[in-house]
């Protein structure tokens, strides 16, 4: 989806459902997402309803399954469709520059080996090798650039590739040829790339307002054949 993808990645899938009874949709009976990481792969699925609530807090991996090119899906429903015909109305510029700060800021920490977070084995070893984490690294600028380019020229990019070249071509040097770099070089870029998603949100092209009514009218219109 992001592709950023080499031989060693794991495979990231993702995913929304529906529930169809109406005990998990108006009652006690909870069953808000599916998760499963096992043997290469890493999956998630999020029920329609928590979807639609990470859209309104901005979470950026719900709005990028919401604008994951055509070619990303194995399977797309005509109820996702109606759902992405609302996707304009579902996105909140002000919480989403606050998002892509805190993701950013947290990203940081963890590449520098400030916050251990979940560490792995491998990325471990390369906080010890060479001072930074790559694949946190990575993340903080692809988050950065979708930032940037989003309030800049009104476009969400999920897959980096759509990136100019030099961009694509950094994050996956960034990834894969880390001893290219420098630790200072690293948190330099990140200051600079925080500085530049500040400015270019200050100067947006446009301004969204995540609409609870229209929220409200997709889950209505989905779940009402349920709940005759």
């Amino acid at each position: 989806m992001y592709g950023l993808n080499g031989p060693d990645s794991d495979e990231d899938i993702r995913g929304i459902f529906m529930n169809t009874d109406p005990s998990y949709i108006l009652g006690l009976n909870r069953f808000d997402e599916h998760r499963k990481i096992k043997d290469g792969e890493d999956i998630v699925y999020k029920e329609v309803s928590p979807f639609i609530r990470l859209l309104k807090k901005a979470n950026t991996e719900a709005l990028e399954v919401l604008f994951a090119p055509n070619s990303s899906f194995n399977k797309s429903t005509k109820e996702f469709d109606f759902i992405r015909g609302y996707t304009w109305r579902l996105l909140d510029s002000e919480k989403l520059f606050k998002c892509l700060m805190g993701y950013m800021q947290g990203e940081l920490r963890l590449a520098l080996g400030i916050r251990k977070g979940k560490i792995g084995g491998k990325r471990y070893a390369q906080v010890e090798k060479l001072g930074f984490s790559p694949k946190n690294f990575t993340q903080l600028f692809r988050l950065a650039y979708v930032g940037i380019f989003f309030f800049t020229t009104n476009r969400f990019i999920v897959d980096t590739s759509q990136f100019p070249a030099s961009i694509y071509k950094l994050l996956r040097d960034v990834k894969f040829k880390p001893e290219e770099f420098e630790k200072d070089w690293m948190e330099e870029k990140a200051r600079d790339l925080e500085s530049q998603l500040r400015d270019c949100f200050q100067h947006r092209m446009r301004d969204y307002t995540f609409d609870e009514r229209v929220a409200n009218h997709i889950l209505l219109e989905l779940y009402k054949p349920y709940l005759k």
